[in-house]
Order: structure tokens, then sequence, then C-alpha cells
């Protein structure tokens, strides 16, 4: 009986970008499916109108040295297709056994809930052959407001992403846009 392979740990990365430029979007209208050919789906709890804001930010990494050079586009979204799952709570992710009891692990120091892993805020994609990579975030919108407030002042903008590398899927764990040079300890 052949060995079953063990599975390979994530790989965590600090990404540090200048950002050179920037775009902005806001749109607001009638919800797709309720316009045009009844052949359109739509879900009764689905909202009438449609508010959504896009920014888009560019720049080239300057950290990790590797990584030093290349490009990356990064587009942050005000909707995501799944709303339900950036509104979770840490409660929503607690393992549960069949019978839909918490599970809970025993340790000498106690007993602890067993949660399952986050969703990640966002994609990261690497363009064949290119040293580019895109990125798309979703966040709440008064993450977009608060971005496009640092955007109005007249210091350096910079981005940190914390990627996390499975086998070869790219995930965005943690962003920060600010005016400060991210710290890379």
């Amino acid at each position: 009986m052949p060995k079953s392979k063990k599975p390979r740990p994530p790989k965590y990365t600090f990404i540090s970008i200048t950002v050179d430029n920037h775009k902005a979007r806001t749109t607001a209208g009638i919800n797709f499916g309720l316009l045009g050919s009844a052949r359109h789906r739509t879900d009764p709890d689905d909202f009438v109108y449609r508010y959504e804001s896009t920014i888009e930010l560019s720049g080239f990494c300057h950290y990790p040295e590797e990584r030093a050079g290349e490009r990356y586009e990064v587009e942050i979204y005000s909707s995501h297709p799944n709303s339900a799952e950036r509104e979770l709570k840490v409660s929503d992710l607690q393992e549960h056994h069949g019978d839909g009891s918490p599970k809970y692990k025993k340790l000498k120091s106690g007993t602890y809930p067993i949660y399952r892993e986050a969703p990640p805020i966002g994609f990261m994609e690497k363009k064949p052959g290119e040293s580019r990579f895109n990125v798309a975030i979703w966040a709440a919108p008064t993450f977009l407001s608060d971005t496009l407030t640092l955007l109005t002042l007249p210091e350096q903008i910079y981005l940190s992403i914390q990627e996390k590398k499975l086998y070869r899927k790219r995930f965005v764990t943690e962003f920060n846009v600010q005016n400060t040079a991210p710290e890379m300890d």
C-alpha cells in the first residue's frame, strides 16, 4: 500500500508595493436581473438597487527583494458575489460534529473551540510569462472610503499584502493601504 503524501504547508509572504497610479469608480443602478427579459434569474432576497465601488491601484514591488520590480495591479471591490461570507463571525467558523454539537480540543491548559480556516479577503494571480500580478480584494464600503481619503494625501502611498500560497493558488489574508513605507520585520 503506497504511503499517502503529507499535505504541503502553505507559504506566507509579506509583499510591499509603492503605488504609482490609481483609478476609482462608483456605480448605482437597478439590479441586472430585473432588466430585460424574464430569462434572468433573480433571487427574491436580492436587493432591487445595486451600489458598487471599485478602486484600482497599481505599482511596483520593492519587498521581498526576489520580487522587486514586479508590477502589481490591485482592484478593491465594495461588493462581493457572496456578501454573507464577508459578514462572518468567529463563531460561524467553529467546527461541528455530525449531530450539530460544537467541536473542542482538550489541552493541558483547558478546552478550546476548533475553528476551520477563514476565507481569504482576496486572490492573486501571476500573469504567465510576465512579471505582473493581478490582485482582487473584496472589502467593506468604509474601507474603500478610507482608501480614497488616503489617496488624496500629497505623500507617497504604499500597499502591503500578506500572501498565502498553497500549491499554485495565491490568497490574500491581509491588505493595507498607507502613507508610510510598510515595516518588513
